[in-house]
């Protein structure tokens, strides 16, 4: 499996390139073909696009999810995509001459017969790429979807210069899916060509709910294009499916670069129990913060981009598209309530917003367009007002969030979209857009248009402001501390030393899984997120390849998500994978911890901005203990290798010792003052050194009411600092008889001077705990050290 960020990487360069390839597609194919052609393609396409929703029926997302999976269970996902996009696939064809005699559009039939061929060539792309995903060998996807995305648009343009009108996008869609489903079975680990159609229906069964959930969200964009078609010409077809086509691009365009800030900062409320409206509002209230100004000039410069984009034959194109850019404004309003309503767990709740959005465009559509085409336009605007009061009145009802709060946050996007308006109707006055080359327009707009919103979120108080302001940090940098704003030496580090440790920690996934004892009597309980995936990994295998008798338990915060719990599940069988909110519903039995959970990361002495660090922290201090199924529990924090076998921890875990033992640092680490501790806790002999890396006790010694009682003081005593969760645990376990372990044996590297590294005897030392992560590069050397050991171990085992 690929590391965990290269992944990332990975999956946003995709998204990224694959929406390049498309908006050049269009802006090219729009200006070749007329709106007639491209109005038959749309009509055709709606229709396959709607089907195209079933034709996998959730197989892809079953192969990703299936926590244990089979060669049968692969090929029984494989037989549902025969069944059901073959079927679909011959339906299509069958229904083709029909069809075509149902828009009166003779070349619907063979257009028909072109797009079927996806639906026969779909199952040998989508096991094999959702196989990958599963593997979140997300590099080799990105090739797959870019050279099936930019090999499909080539034989478009091929086509459309030989004189094959509308069919050579039909030819381009199929080229791509063949170019796809060549690359997925030559670069997948496995392929599979024959079905098997036994144990399909857990498949089906999946698939059905997530198959209709997105019909409906798509339908929103397709079905227009299909009523408008029977009603109406190809023509109005193509210049409707173009207008509605300029603004989806526009709202996904910002979204995409919003929503990776934006979305985990929602998740993050919702997964913490936070206030879960407030967050919603704020949220919102970003978004909008950009792409209402973005809407808003589009709506009154329409024409000028237009033209800027497909050219002046779509000029018909340009009203619809300012109203329909009033239509996505609306919808703004709530677009995150998808999100909401899904990661609180009101799935059927969103199926029936969706439904009934679904429901009055339809009507609104075949009602209104017999008055002209910019009606149907209208009815857009229609479905903007019922999804504003419909939406405002369910979270209100779920939520508790008022339509008077609603109106009280939104107020700066108003004035916001009111004064960049302005300015591009100044602009408008003074070049003469309708006059003026398109370029030009769109040139001055940008330039002119983009600091007089950057100032007016400053004076207007707007929350986006504090996410954009540079100036306090630049006067801050420049003026009063008189240095560049980037510190070379930390840049230095970054490039030279962080990418070597990523690739070799990666490499710990490479090799074979190793078990664990599930049934041992001693629980390793180890916290981690996405972004330390492959750290958590790399020292959970250094550990194991000792055979020190333990039961591992992995804790995973907001970020982690089942993908991840598979991919532990696999490199380290027989471990325990408990996710956030597994977590939540586990702790939800102990009210009374439970309570004590929630509110102890307030506790912690942090500035603003660390809610997850902070979350994180209450984890370990009562997840690991509440959670355990052994009484006797080792605590491991992911940053750490072992270089050799780990005696005193095996001594420990065989001999059933309920005395507990810690690692300590170079030095003393003791950061309150004895009086402060003494006030809060009489008699208590604090420990002046204490490392949070690494510590066991026994649950029967250090019992949950003792972690109870002292969380509970600590709550009672504010002014008494915490600065980690070892803070906690420090106190805990000073209350019980404790071991120090010897700082040779486990050491602690706090930063990258030579002299640090020194402290560190290879001949006896059981692990490294690093603090300085890749800072001078000597995690990366142990961690290169440990994995060529392991690699060396496992070729001698053959």
């Amino acid at each position: 499996m690929a590391s965990v960020r290269q992944s990332v990487i990975y999956s946003s360069l995709s998204r990224y390139l694959l929406m390049a390839i498309g908006l050049l597609s269009t802006v090219v194919v729009a200006r070749l073909l007329t709106p007639g052609e491209i109005g038959t393609w749309a009509i055709g396409s709606a229709i396959v696009m709607v089907l195209s929703e079933f034709r996998l029926l959730g197989a892809g997302v079953y192969l990703v999810r299936e926590p244990e999976l089979s060669e049968t269970k692969i090929r029984s996902a494989l037989g549902v995509t025969f069944l059901i996009s073959w079927g679909l696939g011959g339906a299509v064809v069958l229904a083709s001459p029909w069809v075509a005699d149902f828009y009166d559009i003779a070349g619907l039939e063979t257009l028909f017969y072109l797009l079927s061929l996806s639906f026969f060539l779909a199952p040998f792309v989508s096991i094999p790429t959702a196989l990958l995903q599963r593997q979140m060998d997300f590099g080799r996807l990105l090739v797959i979807g870019v050279c099936g995305a930019g090999g499909g648009f080539l034989v478009t343009l091929g086509g459309i210069f030989m004189g094959l009108s509308y069919y050579s996008m039909a030819v381009g869609l199929a080229a791509n899916t063949l170019i796809q489903m060549l690359l997925a079975n030559r670069l997948s680990h496995d392929r599979y060509w024959r079905p098997v159609f036994r144990g399909i229906f857990p498949v089906m069964q999946l698939g059905v709910f997530s198959s209709a959930s997105n019909m409906m969200k798509k339908s929103l964009l397709t079905v227009p294009d299909m009523i408008i078609g029977k009603l109406g010409t190809t023509t109005h077809v193509g210049l409707f499916s173009r207008g509605l086509g300029f603004v989806d691009f526009l709202s996904n365009t910002v979204q995409q670069g919003v929503g990776p800030v934006v979305l985990p900062y929602l998740s993050d409320k919702v997964r913490t129990r936070g206030d879960v409206g407030e967050a919603y509002l704020r949220a919102g209230v970003l978004l909008g913060g950009v792409l209402w100004p973005v809407l808003a000039v589009a709506a009154v410069s329409s024409l000028v981009v237009i033209r800027f984009f497909f050219g002046d034959q779509w000029d018909q194109a340009a009203p619809l598209a300012s109203v329909l850019a009033v239509w996505a404004m609306m919808r703004c309003v709530h677009g995150l309530a998808p999100e909401l309503l899904l990661s609180s767990g009101r799935e059927k709740l969103l199926m029936f917003r969706e439904l009934a959005l679904l429901s009055v465009c339809i009507l609104g559509v075949i009602g209104l367009f017999p008055f002209g085409l910019i009606y149907a336009a209208f009815a857009f605007v229609l479905v903007g007002l019922v999804d504003i009061t419909l939406t405002t009145w369910i979270v209100w009802r779920q939520f508790q969030l008022s339509a008077q709060q609603l109106l009280k946050a939104w107020w700066r996007n108003a004035a916001l979209a009111l004064i960049c308006v302005g300015t591009a109707l100044a602009l408008d006055l003074w070049i003469g857009f309708d006059t003026a080359p398109p370029w030009l327009s769109v040139l001055v707009m940008a330039v002119v248009i983009t600091p007089v919103w950057f100032f007016t979120l400053g004076l207007i108080g707007h929350p986006l402001w504090q996410e954009v302001n540079i100036f306090p940090r630049l006067y801050q940098v420049f003026i009063r501390e008189k240095r560049l704003p980037v510190s070379w030496v930390r840049k230095y580090h970054e490039v030279r030393y962080r990418k070597p440790l990523r690739k070799t920690l990666a490499g710990f996934a490479q090799l074979p899984p190793i078990p664990c004892q599930p049934e041992a009597e001693v629980e390793l309980h180890m916290l981690t997120c996405v972004h330390d995936l492959d750290m958590a990994l790399a020292s959970l295998k250094s550990l194991l390849r000792f055979r020190p008798g333990l039961a591992v338990v992995v804790h995973g915060d907001a970020t982690l998500t089942a993908e991840h719990k598979r991919f532990l599940e696999n490199q380290v069988p027989g471990c325990r994978v408990i996710l956030l909110a597994e977590a939540d519903q586990a702790m939800a039995s102990h009210p009374w911890l439970a309570e004590l959970r929630d509110r102890i990361p307030a506790r912690f002495t942090l500035g603003p901005g660390y809610d997850r660090q902070r979350a994180a922290w209450a984890l370990k201090v009562l997840d690991f203990h509440v959670l355990a199924k052994r009484e006797r529990i080792i605590v491991l924090d992911s940053d750490t290798l072992f270089i050799n076998p780990p005696v005193e921890l095996m001594e420990w875990i065989e001999s059933g010792d309920q005395k507990s033992f810690y690692s300590v640092p170079w030095g003393p680490n003791f950061r309150l003052s004895q009086a402060a501790c003494e006030a809060c806790f009489p008699g208590l002999e604090y420990p002046e050194r204490f490392n949070g890396g690494l510590f066991g006790y026994s649950r029967d010694v250090v019992t949950t009411e003792l972690v109870a009682e002292v969380l509970e003081k600590l709550l009672e005593n504010p002014d008494l600092p915490l600065y980690g969760d070892e803070c906690i645990w420090r106190l805990i376990l000073a209350h019980r008889p404790a071991s120090a372990l010897e700082f040779s044996k486990y050491p602690l590297v706090t930063n990258a001077r030579p002299e640090t590294r020194r402290l560190v005897d290879f001949s006896r030392a059981r692990y490294v705990h690093f603090i300085l992560k890749h800072r001078g590069g000597y995690y990366e050397m142990v961690a290169r050290r440990v994995l060529a050991e392991m690699r060396a171990e496992h070729g001698e085992d053959g």
